[in-house]
């Protein structure tokens, strides 16, 4: 049996999570970011790609999408505010063609005081919007996590909405 102390530790942790529960859930986010620790904060940069980037295909431009190991490697500058912000950094690989076709790709944003790293992993084509999950970074952005939001404006290209956890 558990002694009356143990009830009561017990109790009041039920009780405890109950309340931050109650209280994250009525915010409308079950777990918001800076939950347990006071510190973390996200901040939301928007980026576009200024289109002066040229892929290479392996093997092929018109084999990569349809070869197992196919791999596409691209470069961008990013814009903010119209304004040159750095650039970007893609690679991605065919895992499967049939009767699914997958895709693995990653990725870094260089920007000013460090580098953002991304992932992201594809079924058939990527509708648009679709999210990337942010990996890491360096210099600013070393504890960096959180996902970009990829809105597609051009094959190779768009808005980028980096929500980043820091």
């Amino acid at each position: 049996m558990l002694s009356h102390s143990k009830w009561f530790a017990a109790t009041a942790t039920v009780l405890t999570l109950s309340c931050l529960t109650g209280s994250a859930s009525a915010a409308g986010n079950p777990v918001p970011p800076d939950w347990g620790t006071g510190k973390d904060r996200t901040v939301v940069i928007h980026l576009e790609t200024a289109g002066t980037g040229s892929p290479t295909f392996l093997p092929s431009a018109e084999e990569w999408a349809t070869t197992v190991g196919g791999q596409i490697f691209s470069t961008d500058d990013l814009l903010r505010d119209g304004e040159p912000y750095g650039s970007e950094v893609t690679t991605c690989v065919t895992a499967s063609v049939a009767p699914t076709h997958a895709t693995l790709c990653r990725g870094s944003f260089l920007l000013p005081g460090g580098e953002i790293t991304w992932e992201h992993a594809q079924l058939d084509s990527a509708a648009t919007p679709y999210d990337v999950a942010i990996t890491g970074g360096t210099g600013d952005y070393k504890k960096a996590r959180g996902y970009a939001r990829i809105e597609r404006t051009e094959e190779f290209g768009g808005d980028y909405y980096l929500h980043i956890i820091l």
